[in-house]
């Protein structure tokens, strides 16, 4: 009996985690604007850098990659990759008019 309530609390605890996992992705992006995938770059770069200093910036695909290698010390073709470097140059993408 005492194994049943391990178990419970086990699944009960993971089930707990996997909640606020996914409450952390569904939060609020500000101050980066909304679009697929802020909540991750807002996590992933404000780890070392004040969001200001990314949303008042302007990136190209190719400005975008480069930083990521340089910041990450990975490639960019990551799936993690992929989704920053596609949101900081679509939402954050350099204006054209």
């Amino acid at each position: 009996m005492k194994t049943t309530k391990y178990i419970i609390a086990a699944l009960l605890a993971m089930g707990a985690t996997q909640f606020s996992y996914a409450a952390d992705e569904a939060g609020d992006p500000s101050p980066f604007p909304p679009g697929p995938n802020a909540m991750l770059v807002k996590q992933t770069c404000s780890k070392c850098h004040s969001p200001n200093v990314i949303v008042t910036q302007t990136f190209s695909e190719k400005t975008a990659r480069k930083l990521y290698q340089k910041m990450m010390g990975e490639s960019p073709d990551t799936e993690r990759g992929k989704k920053i470097v596609e949101y900081l140059s679509t939402v954050l993408g350099e204006k054209t008019e």
